[in-house]
C-alpha cells in the first residue's frame, strides 16, 4: 500500500490582556483534554508550540499542564517549537524585538523543559521575504506555511507535499506546506474522512509529507468542539485509525520532516493565510474577490490558486486606530535606544513592557474580534504607557517637565503634534480637524480615548440573515469560517458607519433640526468643513507649559448660503497637571449674520458600557440612567464625569458656558467565532451651542479635561 507522512503541529495562544476566565475556560475544554487524549495514545507524536503569554499564565495557574508537556515530551510524542515570547507578528517589528523574542522563548523552553528547539511557529503565518536571514541567524532551522504560500510561488498541488528550501542572503531556511483541506477537514468531519483523504493522496507519489498545523483551540476551544472532540470520542477515535494505521502512515515530528533532504529551493511573496489575506483587503475587495473565485472556481484548482488578497501590513492601513498603537510602540522602540546602557534593569523593563504591547492580537481583525476588543487594544496600551513612563522617568529629573513635538509618527506623510508632561500623553492630528487621536493618563497607564471608529465590513451583508446562537434553527457544528449566527436579534438595524474617525475635540457645525438619532446615525448633516479637515498648528513654550494654536478659517453653511468662520482653539497642557484645556474662538469673517449650532465631540472608551462599576456623573441624571452605555439629551450642563470604578479613575469634563449635551454608546457589530456581536467601544459625548455671530464677532468657549483617582 502507498505510505505517506504525516505530521500534526499544535499552536496554543491566548493575547496579552485577554480575561482570565477566558484562559480558563480554553484550558478546560482544549488544551487539558487535548493532552489527557495524547497521554492514552503514546505513539502518536505531535509537534506543539505555545506561545510565551499563555505560559506565563500556565505558571501560575496550571503548572500541572507544564509538568504533563514535559512528561510527554521525555516519552518522545512531543516536539517544542519556539516563536516570538509574546507572538508578534515578526514582519511588523524591527530586527532586534525579532531576534529578543525569539531568543526569550527558546530560553524559556531550554530552561522549563531542558529542549533546543529547531522549529519555529511563525505568529499568523505572516511572511515576507527578509525573514530566512532573520530566522537562521535566531538558530532556526524550519517552520511552518501555509500551501497558498506555495502555490502563489507558482508550484503545483502535486508539489505541496514536500519540504523546500528558502534563503534570503545566503541565510537558507527549511519551510513545510501546511494543507488547507487538512485544516478545514479536522476536527469538522468523521476521522475516517481525513484517513481516506490521505490514502488518496499517498497513491498519487511516493515520500509525500502531510502537514496539520493549525490552532489547538480548535480542539474543544471553538464553538460546539469540545462536544465533538472530546464527548463523542473524535480525538479518540482519530489517534486510534493513526495507530491502527502505521504500515502505510508514517506518524513523524516536523523536526525529522524539515531534516530530510528538500524538494528544491522556492522563494515565497508576502503572504499568510488565504482567509487572512482576505481579512486584510478592505472590505468591498473582500466582497469582490469572493465574487471572483467563485466565477473561477469551475476552471480549476491550479487557476484559482493565483487569487489572492493583500497582506497583513494592510491592516495597518484599513484601521488607523491599529497604526497608531504600532507606531507608538514603534516611536517608543527607538527612544529606549538613546538610553544609557548601563542601565541595564530598568532597560529591560522597559523592554519587556514593549515586547508584550507587540502581541499581535489586537492590531487585526478577521473572523476573531482582535482588534475589535477593547481589552485587548487596552492591554497593548496599558504596556506601552508603563514602558514610557518608565523611560521619561530617566529622561528627566523630576515630574515638572511639559514638552510639545511635531513629526510624521504615523508615517504617512502628514505630521502630528504630541504634547506631553508627566501625567498625560497627548497626540493631535492638525489634519484631521485638529483633533486628539490620543488622550492617556500614565500614572495608571490608561488611553482614555480608546475607541474605535465605526467600519463597514465585508460580511455586514450576512448580519440580516444570521440566526440567533441558542434559537431553533440554529447550525450546529462546521467551521467557524461557514457559520452565520448572532448573540442577538436585530443586529442588522445597529450597523452605522462613521463617515469620519472617532477622536476628541472633533468640531461640528449642526443644523438647527439636527438631533441625538441622527448624529448616531451620521444623517445629522454637516453644516461646515471643519470636520477631518487640516487645521495650521504653532507651539509656544513658557515657564506655565506648553500652548499649541490650531487655526482653520472655513465656510458654515446656514439656509443654503456661504458664511467664512476662522475657528481657533488653543491645547494648554502644563507640568505637573493631569489637565488640559483646549479654548476655543469662534470669528465671523463675513457682512452677514450668522445663528448656528456649534459642538465640540469626545470620545473616551473606558471598556465597558453596562458595568455599574462605570458610568456619568451629570447633574440631573439619574444614576440608574447613566451608564456608559445610556444615551440620552441634557439641558444646561457646564461640567460632568466619566466615572472607572474598576480601575479608580474619574474624567471630569467641563466647559464654561452651559450647553446641550449629547450623550451615546458607540457601538460596533463585529464577527466572533461566536457569530456577529455588538461591542460597546466608546461613549461619544457632544456638548453644543447656539451661536449668534455678528460680523466681526468671536463665540468664545473653554474646555477641560482633568483625570482624577477615586477612592
Amino acid at each position: 500500500m502507498p505510505s505517506i507522512t504525516f505530521l500534526i503541529v499544535l499552536h496554543n495562544h491566548q493575547p496579552v490582556g485577554n480575561f482570565d476566565d477566558v484562559f480558563e475556560a480554553v484550558y478546560q475544554s482544549a488544551y487539558r483534554p487535548f493532552l489527557e487524549v495524547l497521554d492514552r495514545h503514546p505513539v502518536v507524536p505531535v509537534g506543539l508550540h505555545v506561545s510565551g503569554c499563555l505560559f506565563d499564565w500556565l505558571e501560575t495557574r496550571h503548572p500541572e499542564y507544564l509538568e504533563s508537556v514535559s512528561r510527554l515530551r521525555e516519552r518522545g510524542q512531543i516536539e517544542l517549537l519556539t516563536g516570538g515570547y509574546f507572538e508578534p507578528v515578526l514582519p511588523a517589528i524591527g530586527e532586534a524585538d525579532r531576534f529578543a523574542q525569539i531568543a526569550r522563548h527558546r530560553a524559556y523552553l531550554e530552561s522549563r523543559f531542558g529542549a533546543t528547539p529547531t522549529g519555529l511557529w511563525l505568529a499568523e503565518r505572516v511572511w515576507e521575504p527578509d525573514l530566512p536571514r532573520t530566522l537562521v541567524d535566531a538558530g532556526i532551522d524550519y517552520t511552518l506555511l501555509d500551501d497558498s504560500h506555495f502555490q502563489t510561488a507558482g508550484l503545483r498541488s502535486e508539489q505541496l507535499w514536500r519540504c523546500w528550501v528558502t534563503e534570503d542572503q545566503g541565510r537558507a531556511l527549511r519551510v513545510l506546506p501546511i494543507s488547507r483541506e487538512l485544516r478545514y477537514t479536522i476536527p469538522f468531519r468523521p476521522p475516517e474522512t481525513t484517513l481516506d483523504l490521505l490514502r488518496r493522496r499517498a497513491a498519487e507519489a511516493p515520500d509525500r509529507v502531510a502537514v496539520l498545523g493549525d490552532d489547538g483551540e480548535k480542539f474543544g476551544g471553538w464553538p460546539d468542539t469540545h462536544r465533538a472532540v472530546y464527548e463523542d470520542g473524535w480525538l479518540d477515535r482519530f489517534f486510534t485509525l493513526l495507530e491502527e494505521n502505521q504500515d502505510w502512515i508514517r506518524l513523524r515530528f516536523p523536526g525529522d520532516a524539515a531534516a530530510a533532504e528538500p524538494e528544491g529551493k522556492v522563494y515565497l511573496p508576502a503572504a499568510s493565510y488565504p482567509e487572512m489575506m482576505e481579512w486584510a483587503l478592505p472590505a468591498r475587495e473582500q466582497i469582490r474577490i469572493h465574487a471572483l473565485a467563485r466565477d473561477l472556481e469551475p476552471r480549476g484548482p491550479e487557476i484559482a490558486k493565483f487569487i489572492r488578497g493583500g497582506f497583513w501590513r494592510n491592516f495597518l492601513a484599513r484601521y488607523p486606530e491599529s497604526d497608531h498603537m504600532h507606531k507608538r510602540v514603534a516611536a517608543l522602540r527607538e527612544r529606549v535606544d538613546d538610553l544609557d546602557r548601563r542601565k541595564t534593569a530598568v532597560r529591560q523593563r522597559i523592554l519587556d513592557r514593549i515586547h508584550a504591547a507587540q502581541c499581535n492580537c489586537a492590531y487585526w481583525h478577521g473572523v476573531f474580534g482582535g482588534l475589535y476588543l477593547p481589552h485587548l487594544r487596552d492591554a497593548v496600551y496599558r504596556r506601552l504607557l508603563e514602558a514610557e513612563t518608565l523611560l521619561e522617568e530617566q529622561e528627566h529629573e523630576d515630574r515638572s517637565w511639559v514638552e510639545a513635538e511635531t513629526g510624521d509618527y504615523d508615517s504617512d506623510g502628514h505630521e502630528e503634534l504630541r504634547v506631553a508632561n508627566a501625567d498625560l500623553t497627548v497626540v493631535v492630528s492638525p489634519r484631521e480637524g485638529g483633533s486628539l487621536r490620543e488622550v492617556s493618563y500614565k500614572p495608571l497607564a490608561v488611553a482614555l480615548t480608546n475607541g474605535l471608529t465605526r467600519r463597514r465590513e465585508a460580511y455586514h451583508g450576512r448580519v440580516a440573515r444570521a440566526v440567533v446562537r441558542g434559537s431553533d434553527g440554529g447550525p450546529e457544528g462546521g467551521s467557524i469560517h461557514d457559520r452565520v449566527l448572532a448573540k442577538e436579534a436585530g443586529l442588522q438595524n445597529r450597523l452605522h458607519v462613521d463617515a469620519y474617525r472617532r477622536a476628541s475635540l472633533v468640531d461640528h457645525w449642526l443644523r438647527g433640526d439636527a438631533r441625538l438619532a441622527d448624529f448616531d446615525r451620521g444623517t445629522h448633516g454637516e453644516q461646515g468643513d471643519f470636520l477631518g479637515h487640516p487645521y495650521e498648528v504653532s507651539i509656544a513654550r513658557s515657564d506655565q507649559g506648553v500652548t499649541a494654536l490650531l487655526r482653520r478659517t472655513g465656510t458654515v453653511w446656514k439656509g443654503g448660503e456661504p458664511h467664512r468662520v476662522a475657528v481657533e482653539k488653543r491645547l494648554r497642557l502644563a507640568a505637573g497637571a493631569s489637565r488640559l484645556e483646549a479654548a476655543y474662538g469662534l470669528e465671523l469673517l463675513g457682512p452677514v449674520p450668522l445663528d448656528t449650532r456649534f459642538g465640540v465631540e469626545w470620545n473616551l472608551g473606558l471598556l465597558a458600557g453596562d458595568s455599574p462599576l462605570h458610568g456619568y456623573r451629570i447633574p440631573g441624571v439619574e444614576p440608574s440612567a447613566s451608564r456608559l452605555g445610556s444615551r440620552g439629551v441634557t439641558e444646561g450642563v457646564e461640567e460632568m464625569a466619566c466615572v472607572d470604578g474598576h480601575r479608580g479613575f474619574e474624567v471630569r469634563l467641563r466647559w464654561d458656558r452651559p450647553a446641550t449635551l449629547w450623550r451615546l454608546p458607540v457601538e460596533t457589530v463585529s464577527l466572533s467565532e461566536d457569530g456577529f456581536e455588538r461591542i460597546y467601544q466608546s461613549s461619544c459625548l457632544l456638548p453644543h451651542w447656539t451661536v449668534a455671530l455678528d460680523p466681526g464677532e468671536v463665540f468664545r468657549v473653554t474646555l477641560s479635561l482633568e483625570v482624577g483617582r477615586i477612592p
